[in-house]
């Protein structure tokens, strides 16, 4: 079942990036990579691994056989020890993609951290003063949802949400991860979103916008270069992370300052 998720997840890249889930994703991986490593220092070889780079959960700490150009042989590079990686897709360097390797928590619950981790190498997406991983999981060949990996604030890992929950206040609580030591920020979730439904006023006025702006948004991504089809996934898209967005909005809010 999970291979088959993974493959659902692959099937679908950023429309405007090419292989936005990884390289040679089914065969292995061996190419032209640039590593930087969290001692401010860069190097620059070869990565070679015998499965996917993504999608899977590797030992944390994970180690990934990289090659310095100008070496004999092979070396493991530890995941602790580098901010990112740059693979370059063929001969053209323009043409790369730089991953992160997230370190993310499991869940023994829903919504309860256990105390075991893995280690996997995304994008990130940066939204306000947030980045974090969104992928877009298709079943079938449609759209179903987003998952999304987000960091703990204070810590060295992220927690992982399925877009594909129903949006209600069990959904944002498990986005009170975001930062535990914030309490206006944990209250407000407490207090608009579990112990009451204050959010639904603004989240239904914000699906009504998008929804009587749609003709123009569909007619934007056209313009980007989008076919239909992949304007209506874009709409949907847009459409489910509103839920999202209204909460790290209100977390951008009361807590960036605060911490």
């Amino acid at each position: 079942m999970r291979t088959l998720l993974l493959i659902c997840i692959l099937l679908y890249t950023s429309f405007g990036s090419y292989a936005q889930f990884g390289l040679n994703v089914f065969d292995g991986l061996t190419a032209k990579a640039v590593i930087n490593f969290k001692d401010g220092t860069r190097e620059i070889g070869t990565v070679k691994e015998n499965g996917p780079l993504i999608g899977f959960r590797r030992n944390d700490p994970d180690e990934l056989k990289f090659k310095n150009n100008g070496a004999e042989d092979y070396r493991l590079v530890s995941s602790e020890t580098f901010n990112s990686i740059i693979v370059y897709h063929g001969k053209k360097e323009e043409y790369a993609t730089e991953y992160f390797p997230i370190r993310l928590r499991e869940y023994k619950q829903r919504g309860v951290f256990s105390d075991k981790y893995y280690v996997d190498y995304f994008q990130l997406v940066h939204y306000n003063d947030i980045s974090f991983a969104r992928l877009h999981l298709f079943v079938n060949g449609k759209y179903a949802n987003e998952v999304f990996l987000f960091p703990v604030k204070g810590t060295d890992y992220y927690f992982k949400l399925d877009g594909g929950y129903k949006k209600n206040g069990k959904m944002a609580e498990i986005m009170k991860h975001l930062d535990p030591n914030c309490q206006a920020f944990t209250s407000f979730i407490q207090t608009n979103y579990i112990d009451s439904s204050n959010y639904k006023s603004a989240y239904k006025q914000a699906l009504k916008q998008l929804k009587e702006n749609k003709t123009n948004f569909m007619q934007q991504q056209v313009a980007k270069g989008l076919k239909n089809k992949e304007a209506r996934v874009e709409y949907k898209i847009e459409e489910d992370f509103i839920f999202i967005k209204q909460i790290l909005d209100k977390y951008s809010e009361l807590c960036t300052h605060e911490n």
